[in-house]
């Protein structure tokens, strides 16, 4: 099961029987590193043709702060979660 639930606090956690959840940065220096899969990256000057930005990924890359993370540490884009079919769902968890 690929699900990531969402409670009604917008707060994330993996839905039972998934390794996938969501980091969602506050702060800019909370965020992931980049996508395991295309190589994005919200710095500026991300270049999607060369799958980098000009800091190459480096520790001066700004990473996603937005992405998705499994038990394993994989971080996708969201673009590359929604290809492997992973998927955010409301939830009523406590």
């Amino acid at each position: 099961m690929n699900e990531v639930h969402r409670t009604r606090w917008n707060d994330y956690h993996p839905a039972p029987g998934s390794p996938w959840t969501v980091h969602d940065a506050q702060m800019p220096e909370e965020t992931a590193p980049c996508c395991r899969v295309c190589g994005r990256c919200d710095c500026t000057s991300y270049d999607p043709v060369a799958g980098h930005c000009a800091d190459q990924g480096d520790e001066s890359c700004d990473g996603l702060y937005f992405a998705f993370i499994d038990a394993n540490a994989q971080v996708l884009c969201e673009e590359c979660a929604d290809q492997a079919g992973i998927r955010i769902v409301a939830c009523d968890c406590p």
